[in-house]
């Protein structure tokens, strides 16, 4: 078998990744399971493993996307003025 390129196994990572934020929303992390991630996500539990050591390191990864998700989102809510007392308004409204 071919060994993957670096951009197919970032693929493969983000898809595990998408697949796990999806699970641990709707069934919570408790209830989530490797298995049932990795049969979502469409790889085996061994690509799973490969990526990621256990499910709290998938857990990890979803809060370090989510969090730079809300940090992109304050900091273009405060870009949107030269203003900056109008600037620390708006990304703090968008923090909330």
């Amino acid at each position: 078998m071919a060994r993957r390129t670096a951009a197919e196994a970032a693929v493969t990572r983000q898809m595990i990744v998408d697949t796990a934020r999806a699970a641990f929303a709707t069934d919570g992390f408790a209830a989530a399971s490797t298995t049932q991630i990795a049969g979502r996500a469409g790889v085996s539990r061994g690509a799973l493993y490969h990526h990621f050591e256990d499910k709290a390191a998938m857990f990890e990864a979803v809060f370090v996307e989510l969090c730079a998700e809300y940090d992109g989102a304050v900091m273009q809510a405060g870009a949107t003025t030269d203003d900056p007392r109008e600037a620390v308004v708006r990304a703090a409204r968008a923090g909330l």
